[in-house]
């Protein structure tokens, strides 16, 4: 039964870990796009025309 929890916890932790990573990056990718926002607008309007 010890084990078994301490498989839980490990697993908890690896999801947590990768959740807060991936959080992470889409922070970055959003701050990045929020900077080329303007870029970004003249690359959708050029690409829907």
């Amino acid at each position: 039964m010890d084990s078994q929890n301490n498989l839980s916890q490990r697993v908890d932790l690896s999801i947590r870990t990768l959740l807060e990573l991936q959080l992470s990056q889409w922070q970055q990718l959003r701050s990045q796009l929020e900077a080329d926002e303007e870029v970004s607008q003249v690359s959708i309007v050029y690409c829907t025309t």
